[in-house]
């Protein structure tokens, strides 16, 4: 599995604008049903089963396609612990959300606080494999339904030595 980085992440790692815990702080991270698109600039596939934030609280509204960015997280956006030995792990904070629809978690995409939804070449956000063993977001269960409670109790980025 590889995360599979945006062109906005991309960029703004490479322009100094702040490491992933900073461009990432407050975002959220949705989980979708079947396979993810082909790179993280391009339209959500799937259904949107669950939006993870702080302990289930509401998390920006999000965007549509072509550039428009979101309402903003605020409080209950996620947050990144402190990195060590190249690995970055979720904060200490509850991340949870309740199901909004029935499927099985193929993938998930993590937005920052902008949640730019739809194609976008400039939005920061990275994909991800869900699961149950060697995926980017292991899951105990990959079965979502409508108003279960999903918990990501271990998320963290390793970024490799080479």
């Amino acid at each position: 599995m590889a995360l599979k980085l945006g062109s906005g992440t991309r960029n703004a790692l490479l322009s100094g604008s702040g490491g992933l815990k900073e461009i990432f702080a407050d975002g959220v991270l949705d989980i979708y049903s079947g396979v993810g698109p082909a790179n993280a600039d391009a339209l959500e596939t799937g259904s949107q089963l669950v939006r993870i934030s702080v302990a289930s609280g509401i998390a920006g509204s999000g965007g549509t396609g072509g550039g428009t960015a979101g309402t903003g997280v605020g409080s209950n956006g996620l947050n990144f612990g402190t990195a060590a030995n190249g690995t970055i792990p979720k904060n200490a904070d509850v991340w949870s959300g309740s199901g909004t629809a029935n499927g099985e978690a193929g993938w998930f995409r993590f937005y920052d606080t902008r949640v730019c939804q739809g194609a976008n070449g400039t939005a920061v956000r990275m994909d991800g494999i869900c699961a149950v063993s060697g995926g980017d977001l292991d899951m105990s269960d990959l079965t979502v339904a409508v108003g279960a409670t999903i918990t990501v109790d271990s998320f963290s980025i390793t970024l490799p030595a080479y």
